[in-house]
């Protein structure tokens, strides 16, 4: 037996060939899979060997677990170890001959499809994706991962007559009602017992499923839930301004009334919902009766919430659903009801008449500020008297996830700067010309933004030099590499995370009043002097000048610096 001879191996070698090809091997795989806590999913994609040989499945070869048992099997030996890719039924086959049980194929609860599916969710669970994206080319299909907020290619691709194939498996392994059909929008969901039986792994606990149709096939968006999602988390990590977070615990206390959460796609608004209410849960010792309209996947999982289903297969359907619901919430006496997200007209018209009852509604809603939402709302079509009463409208939140900078391979702003002025290539490739006017901006304007709102003394007290304690995303490294596929772009390395960037808003009269008659500027600054604001312009500047966040990055997703529309966002 030697290495080699397991790379020889096909994607379906037979059985005689895999015993040649471990023959002498004694598997370790058991005592490290206990020692670092594997699962039994994450056991099914790798095989370790007492010879330093680990055997790792190509849906999974940059999850977290590899470099485990690199640790481990070096650890046992004093050697160095050697990972080998194998395609995962290969992976499989040699792990039922190390076990003795050599069974044909179509014995396997599971089809080819399934495994496959299961594979590529795997894949993206290693790398703690936040959803996954087939889609179907005309060349072919692909498959996507969004890790950190960046979607990153994943090692699968197959024909799109396949791909079509597939996606009407995952239809039927799903919830989804009646049969798949590729020319028409589809949605529905994978459980935790489904998931679980086909082997995907047990920290995820659901998967929520878009199928729409595609000029070549169709496309599937999976959106997953993971636990992993609430491990360790609080608002300590947020790093919030002492108003921000003054301002977030009123909202809690807020009897009733209706607290909007906003952001695009993808900011982040559900988790900080979760925390909210895990918060107010602590606060209250568990006292408040809290009602989840729809299986929200994230709040799900907070102690204390009851979840009342809201089955639907369309918009108008789910309009129905909510309305039916909401009288049933508010004969069961609850004190905060929470909605997933604000889709429609009718769905915001029913939120704020169960405000207008005395409860606390707490939402999401696609807005790109906290000061936007009120405009949202009245441009939906909810009644003006319940948008601009600030006894019913209470108040918002403006979220924004932004890459945490790998602290290892992060650049420091000093060392660019330098570069520049040697005329020198600028790290990462930067362009010279966009890099100059940022700078320009960034002189003086990332202080001026840290003061927004009152604060940054412990960012602006510092005695260096702003370019000194700013960095840039590096081109990501060893301890960064595990948050990106091999096939990510420059754009995606260098980060650890996400680092949530919040505001957030008390309204009152004058404030609302401002924006009824349209006058931006006036309830901006009411905001910011009265109603507790600090623009997410503000706390992006401080979380630059602490070196957590590349100022490159809030200006992509918040606003530039000095630019006075970034100051409150898009209203």
């Amino acid at each position: 037996m030697s290495r080699e001879d397991l790379r020889t191996l096909g994607a379906e070698p037979v059985t005689d060939d895999v015993r040649r090809a471990v023959a002498g091997m004694s598997a370790i795989s058991q005592p490290f899979a206990d020692n670092v806590r594997l699962n039994p999913a994450q056991q099914k994609v790798l095989v370790a060997f007492d010879d330093g040989t680990i055997v790792v499945a190509d849906s999974d070869r940059h999850s977290p677990l590899v470099a485990s048992a690199v640790r481990y099997c070096e650890g046992k030996r004093g050697a160095p170890a050697e990972v080998v890719h194998l395609p995962l039924r290969t992976v499989e086959r040699i792990q039922a001959v190390l076990l003795g049980d050599t069974r044909d194929e179509t014995s396997a609860g599971t089809t080819g499809e399934e495994r496959l599916w299961a594979s590529i969710l795997n894949f993206a669970a290693g790398l703690r994706a936040a959803d996954v994206l087939v889609r179907a080319e005309s060349t072919g299909a692909e498959v996507h991962v969004t890790v950190d907020g960046f979607r990153q290619p994943a090692p699968f691709d197959f024909p799109v007559v396949d791909a079509v194939r597939m996606c009407g498996v995952l239809y039927q392994m799903s919830s989804g009602r009646g049969e798949f059909d590729a020319k028409v929008s589809q949605r529905s969901s994978l459980t935790k017992e489904r998931l679980s039986a086909l082997g995907v792994d047990r920290r995820i606990t659901s998967a929520r499923l878009q199928f729409n149709p595609a000029p070549s096939g169709v496309n599937v968006f999976i959106r997953l839930a993971d636990q992993r999602s609430f491990e360790g988390i609080s608002f300590d990590g947020y790093r919030l301004p002492m108003r921000t977070a003054t301002v977030l615990a009123d909202q809690r206390a807020c009897d009733a009334g209706v607290i909007t959460l906003c952001g695009p796609p993808g900011a982040g608004k559900t988790t900080l919902q979760a925390l909210q209410l895990m918060t107010q849960q602590r606060e209250t010792d568990g006292t408040r009766t809290i009602l989840l309209l729809e299986d929200t996947l994230e709040i799900t999982e907070v102690p204390g919430v009851y979840v009342v289903p809201v089955p639907y297969r369309d918009s108008e359907e789910r309009d129905k659903q909510l309305d039916l619901a909401l009288e049933e919430v508010l004969r069961s006496a609850a004190q905060t009801l929470c909605v997933g997200e604000v889709r429609s007209v009718t769905a915001a018209r029913m939120m704020f008449r169960g405000a207008q009852t005395g409860v606390q509604v707490i939402t999401t809603v696609h807005a790109l500020s906290a000061l936007g939402s009120v405009a949202r709302y009245a441009r939906m079509g909810v009644a003006e008297s319940d948008v601009f009463d600030p006894t019913i409208n209470r108040g918002a939140v403006g979220q924004r996830l932004l890459p945490r900078l790998c602290q290892n391979c992060r650049v420091p702003l000093r060392a660019a700067l330098s570069a520049a002025e040697k005329g020198t290539p600028l790290p990462g490739d930067r362009d010279v010309a966009r890099f100059e006017m940022a700078r320009e901006r960034w002189t003086g304007g990332i202080a001026a933004a840290a003061r927004i709102g009152g604060g940054g003394d412990d960012q602006l007290a510092d005695a260096r030099a702003w370019s000194d304690r700013i960095y840039l995303r590096g081109e990501g490294c060893e301890a960064c590499k595990g948050h990106t596929t091999a096939g990510a772009s420059t754009r995606a390395r260098g980060a650890t995370g996400r680092q949530p960037v919040v505001e957030a808003v008390l309204f009152d009269e004058d404030l609302l009043a401002a924006l009824a008659r349209g006058d931006r500027r006036t309830a901006r600054a009411r905001a910011i002097d009265a109603c507790g604001l600090v623009p997410m312009i503000a706390h992006g500047a401080r979380l630059a000048l602490e070196g957590r966040v590349s100022p490159e990055d809030v200006e992509t997703s918040i606003g530039r610096f000095g630019d006075q529309a970034g100051l409150a966002g898009e209203l």
